[in-house]
């Protein structure tokens, strides 16, 4: 990121209209920009890794690796994105917390 460039958002979620829902919402403010998306965490893993966006919106139920799970695996690169969750699972909020997310 450069200090005209947007902030790069990477999001992450199984169910597709969740994932144009955000789209939708962060393409209004031109201070982001969607550099991509994964519908699990197999994917949200590689592409993260090749994309290097600034931000990722995690959902944390997913099949297979899932939200909480991609959270530590980030955590653990030497320059990983801010995370943030999106969930409607409130009882997630003390794993995401410890994941420092």
């Amino acid at each position: 990121m450069t200090a005209n460039s947007p902030i790069s958002v990477f999001i992450v979620d199984d169910e597709s209209l969740a994932r144009e829902r955000l789209k939708r919402l962060i393409e209004r403010n031109c201070n982001y920009q969607v550099c991509g998306e994964a519908e699990n965490g197999e994917q949200a893993l590689v592409r993260i890794e090749e994309l290097k966006p600034d931000i990722a919106l995690l959902d944390i139920r997913m099949p297979g690796i899932d939200g909480l799970e991609v959270a530590s695996a980030l955590a653990k690169k030497p320059n990983p994105p801010a995370m943030i969750f999106c969930t409607a699972y409130d009882e997630y909020a003390i794993d995401a917390f410890k994941k420092q997310a």
